[in-house]
């Protein structure tokens, strides 16, 4: 079986609860319902892995202190051993070889153990996946489709499984909604957002405000701005470290390899002054902006980085091949 991925999700071995755990994965998914900052879901439905989703990964700190306490451990030599954390577009925040994951369709992220099929999904009984209607396009599977347009009747998806385009004819009073208000200033909006998150922001002045955010690796700080024309938020999340001018070829070979997959955001570099950023971005539209969607435009900088960063220094400073090194990163 697989399981089911979102936001900040913590998967744990069930073998190692079973052994460790004080009553097993049952009475640690009860604990976990018990904390202060609850789950999002805590799910026992795959036999061999437990997964429990976390608004934000600072919620996730109470829930592995429960695991660290009962001997079920978090790392070792450099690679998750009992349990890992793993975000919903960057996949697992440490070195994991013992768990696959990948983008199963739109808004669903899944892992299964490795050396294992994916099987069917273990997910809370509520959850249903984001998808496209079926009568839209019959003859293809609803959990491979992505909406590229709608424009004077005729929509245009994307089969994500197969990279077929096809275009459908919409009924006009089908897509008559009802008329909504005006929309919040997008800078607004944005700072509300940021405001819930509780993070200290800082160089705020329309449209841009900072933030600082730490890592495993170092601390970050993450610069978003409010494109007030195309209701896009964009997030700059910049490294402390700044690549030596006789390096930077090596570095743009880096940044290219590293970038060819990344299913969110990707790095960037200054050519004039060796700055390294990692850009994400939302588009809102008509929607509304939450604290999560500013969130994970941040901490997919923050995630990339940490992920990345070690790598690069391997190659900038050291004599570490390019392509050796983000194969490293990418394992």
């Amino acid at each position: 079986m697989s399981v089911l991925i979102e936001a900040f999700t913590l998967i744990v071995q069930r073998s190692r609860l079973d052994l460790a755990y004080p009553g097993g994965a049952e009475a640690f998914l009860r604990d976990t319902n018990g904390l202060t900052n609850k789950p999002r879901f805590a799910c026992d439905g795959d036999p061999l892995l437990v997964n429990i989703a976390f608004e934000r990964p600072e919620f996730v700190i109470a829930a592995t202190n429960l695991l660290e306490r009962h001997g079920v451990v978090a790392m070792d030599h450099d690679e998750a051993r009992d349990f890992v954390l793993v975000h919903e577009n960057d996949g697992p925040a440490t070195r994991c070889s013992w768990l696959n994951w990948e983008r199963f369709g739109p808004g669903v992220t899944i892992g299964w153990l490795a050396g294992r099929d994916p099987g069917a999904l273990a997910a809370p009984a509520e959850w249903q996946a984001a998808r496209p209607p079926a009568t839209k396009a019959t003859s293809h599977q609803p959990g491979d489709l992505f909406r590229l347009s709608s424009v004077e009747g005729i929509e245009t998806y994307l089969n994500l499984s197969t990279g077929e385009q096809f275009e459908v004819s919409v009924d006009p009073d089908d897509e008559l909604e009802p008329e909504l208000p005006m929309p919040t200033p997008l800078f607004d909006a944005m700072m509300t957002a940021l405001a819930d998150t509780s993070w200290v922001m800082y160089h705020v002045k329309q449209p841009a405000a900072m933030v600082d955010l730490r890592g495993e690796q170092a601390l970050y700080t993450s610069r978003y701005l409010a494109a007030e024309g195309p209701r896009t938020i964009v997030c700059c999340t910049r490294c402390p470290v700044r690549i030596p001018k006789r390096t930077r070829r090596k570095a743009m070979e880096f940044i290219t390899r590293a970038n060819f997959g990344l299913l969110f955001g990707g790095f960037e570099m200054s050519l004039d002054d060796g700055d390294v950023y990692y850009r994400t971005s939302c588009n809102i539209a008509d929607g509304s902006l939450t604290m999560e969607m500013v969130g994970d435009l941040a901490w997919a900088g923050v995630f990339a980085f940490d992920r990345y960063l070690p790598r690069l220094l391997e190659v900038v400073y050291g004599k570490r091949p390019v392509d050796e090194a983000v194969r490293d990163a990418d394992a």
